[in-house]
């Protein structure tokens, strides 16, 4: 059984077909990934996942839920979460406060929403810089690009695309 699955979405913009039925699954443990040409409907595709946009047709089932047509933080209460193309971190707020206030989307503590992000802050390699602020321009020559990593996690609860926080604040 699929732990993630998509079946025929479709989405309408007037007369304009943004994406037209696509389908795929994702097993638990598996990494999957969407490419495309500009246009094609990637992001349209991850806005109707995420609950950004409604399908216009097709299904969206986490965990054997169908989740289409939810309100965005009902599905992320689920442990559906994305990344957008433009990262926006909150630049006076270190990288381990930033993480930590994603965490809350989760858990309900500080002391678990700390938890989580330090596990994910250790996961993607970035423990070095977790006090570093956020902020463009900050200590830039300390960080070096095989630091600036971008994860996707599956485990037993949720699936989570985890940590572009320092991407666009120190690459561009």
């Amino acid at each position: 059984m699929a732990y993630f699955k998509v079946e025929k979405l479709v989405k309408y913009f007037g007369g304009l077909a943004a994406v037209n039925g696509v389908s795929f699954e994702v097993r638990k443990g598996e990494i999957f990934g969407i490419i495309g040409p500009n246009g094609c409907g990637k992001t349209t595709t991850f806005n109707m996942i995420s609950g950004v946009f409604p399908p216009t047709s097709g299904r969206v089932i986490y965990q054997g839920q169908e989740i289409q047509g939810m309100k965005p933080h009902r599905i992320s209460h689920l442990g559906v979460g994305r990344t957008f193309q433009v990262v926006k971190p909150l630049g006076r707020m270190s990288v381990l406060d930033n993480v930590t206030a994603a965490a809350f989307s989760r858990v309900s503590s500080m002391r678990e929403a700390r938890v989580l992000a330090l596990e994910k802050i250790d996961f993607c390699g970035l423990t070095p810089v977790k006090d570093v602020l956020a902020k463009a321009g900050v200590n830039v020559q300390m960080i070096s690009t095989s630091e600036i990593k971008i994860s996707v996690v599956v485990d037993a609860n949720y699936v989570e695309l985890a940590q572009r926080v320092l991407h666009d604040a120190f690459i561009g």
